[in-house]
């Protein structure tokens, strides 16, 4: 059955999700016997562990209450909370996420005068989303991005961070720690544009980014392996844009 991933919406299916994505490209790197002496590391790196995950939802966090209550009271103390949510994440998409962020107590935030701003980035001051701030509370729509912001936009994902960190603008990093942007109440009019999904790899250490019939050439030993992937027919044609961020939007 195809479906679109629901980690990032240009993907169909969790198979082409993980084959293109860069972070499946951390185990084989730090699971070399050179990179874990540097490290002094005495034990492989696993992506993931299924009893740590298993013991967290046993905590049955997401049937608790109180969350907003708790942002509140982290902003009441000076804490800094910047929310961040890619475009194409349907798990944690932005749309719920903005919803809940226009819920919080604190002050100055819901002002009528409050809107988006764009979010700049670097020397030519690349538009990479946008973002609604107020002083120490802001919520930021990173365009073209899936579940994990910085392996699509790091240049954004780090902006976004140091900026909050210095207490500057998050839209522009102007040196003011009261900052508020000012502009739409809503971002519904910037659409982005549908790309071509990148084709899929196979990444030798994880099954499941194969079809079978590359699977099994595998097994066979009938395949060359290039930095954890089948090359050769297979050759990578991963899309150049998959991690950069940059998007085509439209008015």
């Amino acid at each position: 059955m195809l479906y679109n991933n629901t980690y990032d919406l240009k993907f169909i299916n969790e198979t082409m999700y993980k084959s293109i994505m860069h972070k499946w490209e951390v185990p084989g790197f730090l699971n070399q016997h050179h990179v874990q002496k540097a490290l002094g590391v005495p034990v492989n790196f696993s992506l993931l562990s299924q009893a740590v995950y298993g013991g967290f939802r046993a905590t049955r966090d997401g049937d608790r209450t109180g969350f907003l209550e708790s942002i509140s009271y982290l902003l009441s103390r000076g804490i800094k909370v910047a929310l961040v949510y890619g475009d194409r994440d349907y798990i944690c998409n932005w749309i719920d996420g903005e919803l809940v962020a226009l819920k919080i107590k604190y002050e100055g935030w819901l002002n009528s005068d409050v809107g988006y701003e764009k979010l700049l980035v670097g020397e030519q001051e690349l538009w990479k989303g946008m973002v609604r701030q107020a002083g120490n509370l802001s919520f930021t729509r990173v365009f073209q991005s899936g579940h994990e912001v910085p392996s699509y936009a790091p240049e954004a994902a780090f902006a976004l961070f140091s900026r909050s960190m210095h207490s500057v603008s998050l839209s522009n990093g102007i040196a003011d720690s009261h900052y508020v942007t000012h502009g739409p109440a809503s971002t519904w009019h910037i659409k982005n544009k549908v790309r071509e999904a990148p084709k899929p790899e196979c990444y030798i250490l994880d099954p499941s980014t194969f079809t079978e019939d590359v699977w099994e050439a595998v097994k066979g030993g009938n395949i060359t392996v290039k930095e954890w992937r089948v090359v050769g027919d297979l050759e990578d044609k991963r899309d150049d844009e998959v991690g950069t961020g940059s998007g085509e939007l439209k008015p």
